[in-house]
């Protein structure tokens, strides 16, 4: 059983951070800038850190596990059925470390890499070179 459960709900400029124990039971809420959630992440125990998967939860993810942490992203169809009432960032987060009681957190989304098409997009334009080249020969 996980000790801590960090479960975070990312907007553009203010995070809602929900702190559940093992039992899943929310322990502690803060609303937090993005400054002060990397020395939060920074200064907390290692624990499973949820984030619901958006356009930045790969860094943020990246991010956490750079600190000790275990990240998860975890789409947001999956979250839905946790939520008890309308749509808002501290509920979000209710519904973030309660989705962790049915195991799927773990297998959700995999975490990318920071350059991940960085390989591809070099060998494609090597190719684009090589066939221009070819052109020019005729």
């Amino acid at each position: 059983m996980k000790s801590k459960i960090i479960s975070v709900d990312l907007a553009k400029d203010v995070f809602e951070v929900a702190v559940a124990n093992g039992q899943y039971r929310i322990l502690e809420r803060r609303r937090l800038s993005r400054k002060e959630f990397s020395t939060f992440l920074a200064t907390q125990a290692p624990a499973l850190v949820l984030v619901e998967s958006c356009g930045t939860a790969h860094y943020w993810a990246r991010q956490a596990e750079a600190a000790g942490h275990r990240a998860d992203i975890v789409p947001a169809h999956y979250v839905k059925p946790y939520r008890r009432r309308g749509k808002t960032d501290r509920i979000d987060t209710e519904a973030l470390a309660h989705s962790a009681s049915t195991g799927c957190a773990g297998s959700c989304v995999n975490l990318a890499s920071p350059f991940p098409k960085a390989p591809r997009s070099h060998s494609g334009a090597r190719a684009k070179s090589s066939t221009t080249r070819l052109y020019r020969l005729r």
